[in-house]
């Protein structure tokens, strides 16, 4: 996730998640508008997404790229401590 968020600029939070057989990945994550969350995975658990598949290097990229093509004529704001 480090690589695909090093030139994300947008304020935004977020946490990934990983089974510990690489079946499943995911990235939940918000900015001061939205949230969003994507799931990498099989339904039936038959195939493992791979060794090293984990919610930041497979779901966390995609989740960027989304964000980013939101943000791309939109203005961003800062999140408010209210």
């Amino acid at each position: 996730a480090a690589a695909a968020a090093a030139h994300f600029h947008i304020p935004a939070a977020g946490k990934t998640g990983t089974t510990s057989d690489y079946r499943d990945a995911w990235f939940s994550g918000y900015t001061p508008e939205f949230a969003a969350s994507v799931w990498i995975g099989r339904d039936d658990m038959r195939v493992a997404l791979g060794y090293g598949r984990t919610g930041g290097s497979a779901a966390a990229p995609i989740w960027i790229r989304f964000v980013k093509e939101v943000y791309k004529n939109r203005p961003t704001r800062e999140f408010s401590a209210q």
